[in-house]
């Protein structure tokens, strides 16, 4: 005969305005935010110039990122404050399944909506994606199975929840009911952690970390293809881009990156079998018969590193390998637990 499981929480629901740059832990997210989308952009063009071996152009480059960003970060804070008034409407709810925070402030819903309009007709795919993916994340919802860890922001009467390797939500209260909802979630967190078995799953942060440096090594030699072959420099960007998003976003965009490689793998059939007239005793010759040592050197690095890109993509595709959110967005739904009855 099943039993009920005794409820782990009793069932709260609050709303509060949170002031976005009068809390401290939400002001360091949005410095993490600029910072990593900053560093991203750098370190992909740096890679572009140093693999064709224009070095001289990574400082102009360097400062142009940081003019770049400067410039977003301010109007982000001008828009901060004189569009969303430095507020934003919260709310929570508390249950026995988990906890889910929803953005109520309908001016945040209304510039999400802006990004997205503005980006579809300014033609700026990343525009779109970006308002695409905040508005995918107005309600968040976290079962307690997926939390590891329960971290308290006193100053900010705030409590953070997070798994392995990261903060997956920051839950803020008004300060009287701070210290009451910090230890419910907690206990409620413990209680559901004794009932379970032991949890072995680890930090995912090391291994997608060797498999964005493995993915980078084996993307080179797409860049300093021999002109006979390549010379589709965009195309071996947006293999490199859309391969290490495919490893910490969504498996999905592996898809673009098989795309981006039939591309290489055509455009360099083609070039190969051009022909090519001989100035001396007027042979025609395909191009890739033109080919060096070292030519056919940096076609087997080529070679091999397709090979990588059609295994993650398929290991990642195929769940055997969790993109970083991917994986996180699955356990915060509950989608890894297995289930358990008790008689």
């Amino acid at each position: 005969m099943t039993k009920a499981k005794a409820p782990i929480v009793t069932p709260r629901e609050w709303e509060i305005d949170v002031s976005i740059l009068g809390r401290r832990t939400m002001v360091l997210g949005l410095v993490k935010i600029f910072g990593i989308a900053g560093l991203i952009m750098w370190a992909l063009l740096v890679f572009l110039f140093a693999v064709q071996g224009e070095w001289k152009q990574i400082w102009p480059i360097t400062q142009l990122v940081a003019m770049v960003m400067g410039g977003i970060t301010v109007l982000t804070l001008i828009a901060t404050v004189l569009v969303l008034g430095n507020r934003m409407r919260m709310r929570y709810r508390l249950d026995d399944d988990g906890i889910t925070a929803d953005v109520l402030d309908r001016r945040v819903k209304a510039a999400q909506t802006l990004a997205i309009i503005g980006g579809v007709l300014a033609g700026k795919p990343g525009a779109v994606g970006s308002g695409l993916i905040s508005r995918s994340r107005n309600t968040e919802h976290t079962v307690w199975s997926a939390v590891a860890r329960v971290d308290l922001h006193e100053g900010d009467h705030a409590v953070g929840l997070r798994n392995e390797w990261r903060t997956m939500m920051l839950v803020y209260c008004r300060p009287e009911e701070w210290r009451g909802v910090a230890d419910e979630i907690a206990a409620a967190v413990a209680r559901d952690r004794a009932r379970r078995p032991v949890d072995t799953r680890g930090n995912p942060a090391p291994m997608l970390l060797l498999l964005t440096v493995i993915t980078i090594v084996a993307t080179i030699p797409f860049f300093v293809l021999p002109h006979e072959v390549g010379g589709d420099v965009f195309a071996a960007l947006l293999v490199l881009a859309f391969a290490v998003t495919s490893i910490w976003l969504l498996p999905i965009f592996a898809w673009v990156t098989w795309a981006g490689l039939a591309w290489i793998v055509g455009l360099g059939v083609y070039k190969g079998l051009l022909p090519y007239h001989s100035q001396f005793g007027g042979g025609v010759y395909p191009h890739w018969q033109l080919m060096s040592d070292d030519d056919w050197a940096i076609l087997v690095a080529a070679g091999l590193g397709l090979l990588w890109h059609l295994w993650l993509g398929r290991r990642l595709l195929t769940g055997r390998i969790e993109s970083a959110l991917a994986g996180d967005e699955a356990r915060m739904a509950g989608s890894d637990d297995e289930g358990e009855k008790e008689t």
